[in-house]
C-alpha cells in the first residue's frame, strides 16, 4: 500500500452539513432566495458517499480489511434512535391535530421510514404519500445505498490488493456515468418527474461521486489546496442552491450530476484548504445538529403552515421550534445512544480515535 493519511474530524464538513440543512430549511419553507434549496439533499448525498467511502479506505490502509458488521453497527446508532422519536412524533402530532387522511399519510409514512422504502412508496403513490414524514425519502435512497455499497466497497479492497483503488476508482465512473443515462433514457421515455426525482437508481449518482472523491482524495487525482477554488466551489453551489429550478428538464437531466460534482470539489476542498466560513463554531454547531434538524423541519412546517402574523415572525416562530426539537434530539436522543455504543464498544473501527466518525 501506498503512504496514507487518514481523514481526521474535520469541522469544516460540519459547515458544509449546515448549508445543505439550511438550504432545505428555506425551500421548503417557500423563502425566495432558496428556489434550488432542495439541492441541499444532495449535498448531504456526496458527503455520505465522501465519508462513507473514506472510512472504509483509512481503514483498509490501517488493517488491510474493512468491518462491515461494525459499519452496520455504526450506522444504527446513528440513524434509528432518533428517527424513531421523530416517527412518534410525526404519528402523535398527526393523530391530534390532523385529520384522517394526514393520519393515514403519516402511518404509511412511519412504516415507510422505518423500512427505508420512503422514496418507492413516493414513486408509487405521488410526493405527498407520506405525511408529516415525506422528507424521509432521502433517508431510504441513503440506506439502500448503505446496504449495498459496503459490502461491494469490503469485496473490492480486500480482493483487489494493490491495484483496488483503481478499480473502485473504475467501478464509480461508470456507475456515475450509468446513472446518468439511465436518468436520460426514462425522461426521454416519459418518466414522471416523481419517479426521476426519488428512484433510487436515477439518484444514487451523487452518492457514488461522493465515493469518486474519496477515492480521488486517497490517490491524489485533484489538488484543490488552493483558496480561490473553495471560493470558486462555495459560490457556484450557492449560486445552484439559491436560482436552479427544482422542474426544470435540464436539472432533472444533466444538472443533478453536475451540481453534485461542484458539491463534491466544495467538500474536498474543505478537507485540505483552510475554510474559515465553514469553520465558524455557529456554523458547525448547525452543522452537529444537522440530521435531527433534518428529521424534525417538515413535520414542524407542515402543522404550523399558516400563523396570523408577518412573514418575519412567521418564519422566526417556526426556526425556533425547529432547532429547540432538533437541539433535544441531538443532546437527548442522539448522543446518549453515541456515547452508549462507544462505551460497550459496538461497532468500533480499527481506525479507533482517527475515524472521521463525528462527521459520519
Amino acid at each position: 500500500m501506498t503512504e496514507h493519511s487518514p481523514l481526521r474530524y474535520t469541522a469544516a464538513l460540519d459547515g458544509v452539513r449546515a448549508l445543505a440543512v439550511l438550504s432545505v430549511i428555506a425551500f421548503h419553507s417557500g423563502l425566495r432566495f432558496a428556489v434550488g434549496g432542495a439541492l441541499g439533499v444532495d449535498v448531504f448525498f456526496v458527503l455520505s458517499g465522501f465519508l462513507i467511502t473514506t472510512l472504509m479506505i483509512d481503514e483498509w490502509h490501517a488493517s488491510g480489511s474493512t468491518d462491515t458488521k461494525a459499519f452496520y453497527v455504526r450506522r444504527a446508532f446513528r440513524i434509528l434512535p432518533a428517527l424513531a422519536v421523530c416517527i412518534v412524533g410525526c404519528w402523535i402530532a398527526a393523530r391530534l391535530r390532523g385529520g384522517s387522511a394526514l393520519m393515514h399519510a403519516t402511518s404509511t409514512g412511519a412504516v415507510a421510514a422505518l423500512l427505508f422504502v420512503g422514496n418507492w412508496v413516493r414513486v408509487s403513490r405521488g410526493n405527498q404519500s407520506l405525511g408529516l414524514l415525506n422528507h424521509t425519502w432521502s433517508l431510504g435512497i441513503e440506506e439502500q445505498f448503505y446496504i449495498l455499497w459496503p459490502l461491494l466497497t469490503h469485496v473490492i479492497l480486500t480482493k483487489g490488493r494493490a491495484r483496488a483503488l483503481d478499480v473502485l476508482e473504475r467501478i464509480l465512473v461508470v456507475l456515475v456515468v450509468l446513472v446518468l443515462c439511465w436518468r436520460l433514457v426514462l425522461m426521454i421515455s416519459g418518466a414522471s418527474p416523481e419517479r426521476i426525482y426519488n428512484g433510487t437508481d436515477t439518484r444514487s449518482d451523487a452518492l457514488f461521486i461522493g465515493a469518486l472523491f474519496a477515492v480521488w482524495r486517497v490517490k491524489g487525482r485533484i489538488s484543490v489546496a488552493r483558496g480561490w477554488i473553495i471560493v470558486s466551489a462555495t459560490a457556484a453551489v450557492l449560486g445552484a442552491l439559491a436560482f436552479a429550478q427544482p422542474e426544470s428538464a435540464l436539472l432533472y437531466g444533466i444538472g443533478l450530476t453536475g451540481f453534485a460534482l461542484l458539491a463534491g470539489v466544495l467538500i474536498l476542498s474543505v478537507t485540505t484548504s483552510d475554510s474559515w466560513l465553514f469553520r465558524t463554531p455557529p456554523v458547525v454547531w448547525v452543522g452537529r445538529l444537522s440530521y435531527s434538524l433534518y428529521l424534525w423541519h417538515y413535520p414542524v412546517l407542515q402543522m404550523f403552515p399558516r400563523l396570523h402574523m408577518r412573514a418575519l415572525y412567521v418564519h422566526s416562530i417556526r426556526l425556533a421550534t425547529i432547532i429547540v426539537l432538533a437541539a433535544a434530539s441531538h443532546y437527548l436522543v442522539e448522543r446518549p445512544f453515541l456515547r452508549l455504543r462507544v462505551k460497550r464498544g459496538w461497532g468500533a473501527a480499527s481506525l479507533g480515535h482517527r475515524a472521521p466518525e463525528h462527521n459520519c
